[in-house]
């Protein structure tokens, strides 16, 4: 997942597992990461931390709100990240993913899977 957020910022994560839209999930794994572009880095997450959370009531979330959409996130400017005490490590400062700022409108959003056959 990529998205360009109104503050000037390029960010997303990956997951080997992917998001399944449905009932509340919180799955782990270990190989996921976030990362920004704009910083250049990547952030892993913490091990055996919970990595994304999938559900029927929000978009694909990098849990614990490291990278959070709400439904009808085109929307909103209500969208936000998180901070150095979630569950991915390497974070220097707070909302580092977008400027410094906690929320955010999504300019644009890109959404990949990769299937191997």
């Amino acid at each position: 997942m990529i998205i360009k957020s109104d503050n000037n910022s390029i960010f997303g994560g990956f997951t080997q597992i992917g998001f399944i839209k449905g009932k509340e999930k919180k799955l782990k794994d270990d190989n996921a990461f976030v990362f920004s572009l704009i910083n250049k880095k990547i952030y892993p997450v913490k091990k055996s931390s919970i990595a994304i959370r999938c559900c029927s009531c929000c978009c694909p979330q990098f849990y614990s709100g490291t990278i959070y959409l709400f439904h009808n996130f085109l929307k909103r400017t209500d969208n936000y990240v998180g901070g150095k005490n979630d569950n991915y490590e390497g974070f220097t400062k707070d909302y580092e993913l977008n400027n410094g700022n906690t929320n955010y409108k999504v300019l644009e959003l890109e959404i990949y899977q990769i299937n191997f056959i």
